[in-house]
């Protein structure tokens, strides 16, 4: 047990490692809050739980909790604590000031090839491909056996005429690193990301040959990406065997909430409302359901058109974690882009604005939305915007000064 491996480094992170894969967030906060300031515990178990905290509470969407305990515990001078703090700001949507905090970062600790991927990253989803190409670059220079650049280099070769180089780099990256747990994942994700199932299959079945403590990761990733790649069909039948064959195994109850809102976002796909709904039911019912896995399953019904059931999904996860910045940053955003969720929007936004500054993109498409003719007879609208435009103004001088 943990208590007894107060000296065992190497126990905790690994204790640490499942945690994080399996989405444990809430176990990881209450065994950092146990232990970190023991002193009986190693100074660098210490270390590693403190910083476990504050990345668990950013992933569950407690941005305030995690930002204000990296720089009361001094942790956003070391390049992890620092990058976490960029996250932050990238996640509530302030993009260019988190792009310019890991540039500047990046400057500051150059050895770290993690911050220079990550800014590779955004420069990608900013639609900087030059940007991103050039910190890929200079990343395969320091380490041409590195992963990560290699798998990031894929993203900026889309399109059919440059398949035949993404596939040298994918079967170099598979004979290169057949036994890297992390780097095979990553590339899944990739698959997942270009819905390419025929990848994720191989992972798959690469990682259940090799008996991978992950594979269940794997196959998660494999049904994800079959869905986005519109093989419901396919998906369905892989999680109705699985819950056939693997319903008595932990590690299929840990993650069995996870594969049935799959399956009900592969239902609605399908067209088969019915059995979707009642899908949806038993996620939602679900004990242990997680913040970011109500966020997931917002944006996936929203991608397939299900408006109503997103409104009531994104409702029912405010009011389990009602102070969960993450679930509504995400449901005002949702309204806002929407105009088949807009309802109650003027209430979601003003509580969303009374927490920390909401990112000034959405304040700006906010206040679009609000003054069109829709809100036109909504009580308070002027004074909202008049809020709203006052808040964007403090968000521009903000980023100036900053």
């Amino acid at each position: 047990s943990l208590s007894k491996a107060k000296k065992d480094r190497e126990y905790f992170r690994a204790y640490l490692r499942r945690s994080f894969s399996l989405e444990q967030d809430r176990r990881i906060i209450a065994c950092a809050e146990k232990y970190m300031d023991d002193a009986e515990v190693d100074p660098g178990i210490q270390a590693d739980l403190r910083f476990s905290f504050a990345q668990a509470n950013f992933l569950r969407g407690n941005f305030d909790i995690a930002t204000d305990f990296l720089r009361k515990r001094h942790l956003d001078i070391t390049p992890e604590g620092y990058t976490l703090l960029c996250q932050i700001s990238w996640e509530r949507g302030d993009r260019k000031n988190a792009i310019e905090k890991l540039a500047e970062a990046v400057r500051t600790f150059p050895s770290s090839d993690n911050l220079r991927a990550m800014l590779a990253r955004w420069y990608k989803e900013s639609g900087d491909l030059a940007a991103a190409k050039d910190s890929l670059n200079m990343l395969l220079v320091r380490d041409p056996t590195a992963t990560s650049p290699r798998i990031q280099m894929l993203y900026l070769l889309p399109g059919e005429a440059q398949k035949d180089r993404r596939d040298a780099i994918i079967n170099d990256i598979l004979k290169d690193f057949s036994k890297n747990e992390s780097a095979l994942l990553e590339l899944g994700q990739f698959a997942n990301e270009t819905s390419d199932y025929k990848l994720t299959d191989r992972l798959y079945k690469h990682a259940a040959e090799s008996g991978f403590p992950s594979r269940p990761q794997f196959l998660l990733t494999h049904v994800e990406t079959l869905t986005n790649a519109g093989k419901t069909k396919e998906a369905i039948a892989i999680v109705d065997e699985l819950f056939l064959r693997n319903a008595k195994d932990q590690w299929f109850g840990e993650m069995r909430v996870t594969f049935d809102a799959l399956r009900m976002i592969a239902y609605y796909t399908e067209g088969q409302a019915d059995i979707g709904a009642i899908n949806l039911k038993k996620v939602l019912d679900a004990r242990g359901l997680q913040p970011q896995l109500i966020c997931a399953i917002g944006k996936k019904l929203v991608q397939v058109r299900r408006f109503e059931e997103a409104n009531n999904a994104m409702t029912l996860g405010h009011q389990r974690f009602e102070n969960n910045q993450g679930i509504l940053l995400q449901f005002v955003k949702m309204k806002v882009e929407n105009e088949e969720m807009t309802d109650e929007l003027e209430s979601y936004l003003r509580k969303l604005m009374s927490m920390r500054r909401p990112p000034q993109e959405l304040l700006q498409k906010a206040y679009t939305r609000i003054a069109s003719d829709k809100f036109l007879y909504s009580e308070g609208r002027e004074t909202l915007l008049k809020e709203i435009k006052s808040s964007i103004k403090q968000s521009a001088e903000t980023e100036v000064g900053s």
